[in-house]
């Protein structure tokens, strides 16, 4: 009897073993399972690692591209405070061209309302000088015919001591000959003149 109590001791021995080598293997695999997790969580890590690295490499191009677009709106707000100042230049500068050209403008209109003045009194001038003129001689005119007998000159020269006076109505010329000399006396010769001259026994000369 004691001999059976042992063959079932050892039976359970026996299946407690086995049993304990089944829970080993399971371990085992659990332990493999449990390496094969680690390698995978290092790997997770890993590329956990390398996103961060990348982030932060993200995060410093961000930073510096920030800096730049600073820096760039900088650069177009002075450019835009040159642009308004050459703006104002701009409106001066035409404002004050607008201000010359209104300028020549009321010169232009000064200077020609002179050259108008100027023409009418150089017109009335020269009309007064041509009137002073012709007064003139009329005058002399007349004072050479009041010295002059009041018979009638003959036309005909038949010797030096014959006496002629020669009247022709072209271009107003006057040639009193005398003597065999001649002077000429240029003159613009009115009707009443004429009427006198023609009392006075003168004749002219339509040729």
């Amino acid at each position: 009897m004691a001999q059976t109590e042992t063959n079932e001791k050892y039976s359970a021995l026996i299946r407690a073993q086995e049993k304990l080598g089944e829970k080993e293997a399971e371990l085992t695999v659990k332990e493999e399972e449990l390496v094969q997790k680690n390698v995978e969580l290092l790997e997770a890590e890993n590329k956990l690692k390398a996103k961060d690295e990348g982030l932060i490499g993200k995060e410093d191009q961000l930073a510096h591209m920030g800096d730049q677009l600073t820096s760039r709106e900088g650069e177009l707000a002075r450019a835009q405070k040159v642009i308004e100042e050459k703006d104002a230049e701009i409106v001066k500068l035409i404002e004050q061209l607008a201000a010359n050209e209104r300028e020549m403008k009321r010169r232009y209109e000064e200077l020609w309302v002179e050259h108008r003045i100027k023409l009418e009194k150089d017109r009335e001038l020269s009309n007064r000088e041509g009137a002073a003129e012709k007064i003139q001689t009329d005058n002399a005119v007349n004072h050479m015919l009041e010295k002059q007998p009041i018979a009638a000159p003959t036309q005909k020269t038949n010797n030096d001591n014959t006496h002629g006076v020669t009247w022709s109505k072209r271009a107003g010329e006057q040639s009193v000959i005398s003597g065999g000399g001649s002077r000429a006396i240029t003159t613009s010769r009115s009707t009443g003149l004429d009427v006198k001259l023609a009392g006075l026994g003168w004749d002219f000369d339509d040729s």
